[in-house]
């Protein structure tokens, strides 16, 4: 199908489609007997949260991504409605920090959750920090015109290549001084209407 549109939208998946944070939260809960919630965590450097070293936290993330916990998480608020609609008109790919070893399962939830709305899946096994491709150089490389993020580094990575971005509203990405070409968004309803 010809889309109307050549703009390509770069997607990323956690907290941007994926609720992932709350899934997360319950796992080192109910594991480490902590009473965590969303607003705690400031930064995607979970150690800084969680307490111990990276190697550690890195440990805690592969234990829940293969726990039931992962099994769990949810499509963010009206993600599947609005990207049904924009797959209509634009071509939408993945582009995930997550790590290779996830990549089926993460596919897998794609599909049932969306469908076949997505052109390409990329991941840059950035999370935790070990990848070698970044987002911005995928956006570059593969004329991506617009990513739709919730990490604040990887939005100013974008930005600075010339890349719009919509940066969903999370705790970990509050700065009071953003580029022109990166808006802050509060919902999928809204990124709806902005993009369109």
């Amino acid at each position: 199908m010809n889309k109307l549109c050549e703009m390509k939208i770069g997607i990323d998946i956690d907290e941007v489609l994926a609720d992932l944070m709350n899934p997360l939260i319950n796992f080192h809960n109910d594991n480490y007997n902590t009473k965590l919630h969303r607003d705690h965590f400031k930064t995607y450097n979970l150690w800084d949260i969680w307490g111990g070293t990276e190697e550690e936290a890195n440990q805690k993330l592969q234990d829940f991504f293969h726990s039931r916990y992962f099994m769990e998480v949810k499509p963010i608020e009206n993600s599947q409605k609005n990207i049904s609609i924009l797959s209509r008109k634009y071509d939408l790919v993945i582009i995930t920090s997550r790590p290779d070893y996830i990549k089926e399962k993460t596919v897998s939830w794609l599909n049932q959750n969306f469908s076949n709305n997505f052109a390409k899946y990329y991941f840059t096994c950035e999370w935790p920090k070990n990848g070698m491709t970044r987002k911005e150089q995928i956006c570059s490389e593969r004329g991506i015109n617009l990513i739709i993020e919730d990490s604040l580094e990887k939005s100013l990575a974008c930005s600075k290549k010339g890349i719009n971005v919509l940066l969903f509203d999370c705790p970990w990405n509050k700065y009071n001084f953003l580029p022109e070409n990166i808006t802050r968004v509060k919902n999928w309803n809204e990124i709806l209407e902005r993009i369109k």
